[in-house]
């Protein structure tokens, strides 16, 4: 929970305001066990890495500019509820 607090102020001292749907952020820790059943299904190691950089990076990255926030915050919390 403190990260997401992080990511919070960090995006509040900006000096941007995000979108409402920036609050989405806060469901991240619900999406873990997916996440989780979605590596277990891709099985190979090499398809591990992969995906974990999707993840990452597209789907994080991409996300969170959609809402107004930093891609690299996205990429960074994608990261971390990941690993």
């Amino acid at each position: 929970m403190q990260d997401l607090l992080a990511l919070l102020v960090m995006s509040l001292a900006n000096g941007t305001v995000p979108s409402p749907w920036a609050l989405l952020v806060f469901t991240l820790p619900l999406f873990r066990p997916i996440l989780f059943r979605l590596f277990d299904a891709s099985g190979h190691e090499d398809l591990l890495i992969l995906f974990g950089l999707l993840l990452a990076l597209v789907i994080g990255g991409s996300g969170f500019e959609a809402v107004g926030l930093s891609s690299e915050l996205g990429g960074f919390s994608f990261w971390r509820y990941v690993s």
